[in-house]
């Protein structure tokens, strides 16, 4: 009986063993026709850096500090002021400082960007996070794009003037 108990751990033991090194040789079965994909299923892999460009640009807290911040592209995708400043706008919504840009464009070199109303309640916010949400836009438009050579603001196509600051029409706020 004893004799009959060593052979059967013995054989469990190697049907272990060779469980555990199948298990251990990192082959997978392709899906078949038959396998779904879970929906709800999250991937957390990692681009290939190879075809992705990291673009970096300046963001600004609530109390005025600018910080930098950074996404990833495509090689492919063209970086344009609209991709930079939706960047830029999203970032900022999150230190709670909600603006709208609603034009964007570039002329002989000069990106002009044309602020909603919604610039007013940034002023109403002080003069250092007012400036500061200037800078950092500009910084990071003449930061990613070559042909830029200066910023220009608005405020629905006119002036910029706000409680803190007044831009002559049409006058380069900062250039390379």
């Amino acid at each position: 009986m004893k004799k009959h108990a060593h052979i059967s751990i013995f054989l469990g033991m190697i049907v272990l063993c060779a469980f555990l090194v199948s298990c251990k040789s990192g082959k997978v079965d392709p899906p078949g026709p038959d396998d779904k994909e879970d929906p709800k299923a999250t991937s957390y892999v990692i681009p290939n850096s190879a075809g992705v460009s990291k673009v970096s640009y300046y963001s600004v807290s609530a109390d005025g500090r600018i910080s930098t911040a950074s996404f990833l592209v495509d090689d492919s995708t063209a970086i344009t002021p609209e991709l930079i400043l939706g960047y830029f706008t999203d970032a900022l919504e999150d230190e709670s400082i909600d603006i709208v840009i609603d034009d964007t464009s570039v002329v002989d070199g000069i990106c002009r960007i044309s602020f909603d109303d919604s610039i007013y309640d940034v002023a109403a916010m002080g003069k250092q996070v007012e400036q500061s949400v200037l800078d950092a836009a500009a910084q990071s438009i003449l930061d990613n794009i070559e042909d830029v050579k200066g910023v220009s603001f608005y405020i629905n196509g006119k002036e910029y003037s706000t409680k803190n600051y007044t831009l002559v029409l049409n006058s380069i706020y900062m250039g390379k």
